[in-house]
């Protein structure tokens, strides 16, 4: 399942990268893709927060509600990919 927020913050995405032995190992380039439920594409930074652990910080500033997807791409020393998402709850208040 999914997990849920409220629009107005940021939260921050983790992507995994291991190599072919299963140990956690930094690719050579790694790109972060947002798929907002309007279909516009987001390229928030990446930056490596250890070995083979990946960062990005998403803005949810006046993020419309629906369900977002997002994908993980490391090139080079590991050529790996991984998607999942995340929900936007509609506001209650707003």
């Amino acid at each position: 399942m999914a997990n849920t927020y409220q629009s107005g913050s940021s939260i921050v995405l983790t992507g995994t990268f291991k190599n072919a032995s299963a140990v956690l190992t930094n690719p050579t380039a790694v790109v972060c893709k947002v798929r907002t439920p309007g279909r516009t594409l987001a390229t928030p930074t990446t930056t490596s927060a250890s070995t083979g652990i990946w960062t990005a910080t998403y803005s949810l500033l006046d993020a419309d509600h629906g369900t977002y997807y997002y994908r993980f791409e490391g090139t080079g020393a590991v050529q790996a990919a991984a998607e999942s998402s995340f929900l936007i709850a509609e506001s209650k208040v707003l």
